[in-house]
């Protein structure tokens, strides 16, 4: 006997709400570690959607397992009708609802990409006014949290926050010239940032990929840290002293 759970949530903008009259429904096969064989079916009314998941026998970690899948597939008939509309529909998932019932509710973040940081509130006033006053900084901090905020985004923002933080380090200089100060300012090795913009280039240029959860959760971690670095060397303003910040490598 199977169960169903559902993911649901919100499609902004509000006060437009979107309803489509059709509900795909879809088997699944696993692609992915963990990841149970399951019927999708998605639906869109009044700026509100579901995406109802039946599977053989329901388990948390096999719920989130499909997390990226449910919420691809109702972006994408989002996407279809924003094509139509010319309107950029987004999905906001804002909680799960198992089959007992019981409702969990979600919230994009990682908790450990915060834990990789070394800023607190504290700091926001100093980096909120570079950020504002600085359009290429602030260009680069919206690649790096897309990779968050956007499916499968994370690829391409790698390379961007690499090549936007390089650039912000030399302007004027040329590419060669470029990527040594920067490896030289930020105290970074050629290697560390030659795996952040190589994985994006198939993306960057329309080749889409798949790159796996660990392989994604990797390159993550050492997007947020140069970028830290970073953050540390605009609100010094000098070089970084190497007892504080070590080499970044791999």
């Amino acid at each position: 006997m199977s169960e169903v759970f559902r993911f649901a949530g919100r499609v902004v903008p509000d006060h437009r709400p979107l309803t489509i009259a059709y509900s795909p429904k879809f088997e699944r096969k696993p692609s992915l570690e963990n990841e149970p064989e399951c019927v999708i079916e998605v639906s869109i009314s009044e700026g509100k959607f579901q995406v109802a998941i039946e599977v053989e026998r329901y388990t948390d970690q096999g719920a989130m397992a499909l997390f990226q899948a449910a919420w691809d597939a109702v972006q994408r008939l989002a996407d279809t009708a924003g094509f139509i509309d010319a309107v950029p529909y987004s999905t906001i998932v804002g909680f799960i609802e198992k089959p007992d019932g019981s409702i969990k509710h979600l919230a994009l973040g990682d908790t450990h990409l915060r834990s990789l940081g070394s800023f607190t509130h504290d700091d926001l006033e100093t980096i909120a006014d570079m950020l504002i006053a600085d359009l290429a900084f602030g260009q680069a901090m919206s690649d790096l949290l897309s990779m968050l905020s956007k499916t499968h985004y994370a690829p391409i923002s790698y390379g961007r926050v690499t090549e936007s933080i390089a650039r912000l380090v030399a302007p004027s200089d040329k590419p060669k010239t470029m990527w040594t100060k920067t490896r030289s300012e930020l105290r970074v090795s050629e290697e560390y940032l030659r795996k952040l913009t190589d994985i994006s280039t198939d993306p960057r240029h329309g080749k889409r990929t798949p790159i796996s959860a660990a392989v994604n959760r990797e390159l993550s971690e050492m997007a947020w840290q140069l970028m830290n670095r970073y953050v540390h060397y605009r609100i010094r303003g000098a070089e970084l002293p190497e007892e504080d910040y070590p080499k970044l490598a791999i």
